[in-house]
């Protein structure tokens, strides 16, 4: 990990999820170091999957854009993530682009964005 992951950050959870759009998640907790994410498209199952080692989004060189109930990431730079076993790990786009959110993943990012500028 590049940099230390908090609340509202978006995360691909682990080595097994591509990293895609459909597959961000968002941290809606950490406990004893484990992060209980959601994930933030309405397309994966598994509403609440969590991990001890997930990688952040930015990592991939990626940035999310969320606007009107829907998001999408688009590559800005070189991918600086890794496999656990050290191998480079790029960004690999599946499905949509434009994704839904999922409304409580939707609220932890807002209400992260706002807790981060002072506000209530």
């Amino acid at each position: 990990m590049s940099e230390e992951i908090k609340i509202g950050d978006f995360v691909i959870i682990c080595d097994t999820d591509q990293p895609s759009t459909r597959m961000i998640a968002i941290v809606e907790n950490i406990v004893n170091r484990v992060y209980h994410c959601r994930y933030f498209s309405t397309y994966p199952r598994m509403e609440k999957p969590y991990s001890k080692n997930p990688t952040l989004v930015s990592d991939f060189g990626v940035e999310v854009v969320v606007s009107n109930g829907h998001f999408y990431a688009h590559p800005v730079r070189e991918s600086k993530a890794k496999y656990s076993d050290g191998l480079p790990r790029k960004w690999q786009q599946a499905g949509a682009l434009i994704q839904k959110t999922r409304k409580k993943a939707s609220d932890v990012y807002y209400n992260s964005r706002s807790n981060s500028k002072g506000e209530a």
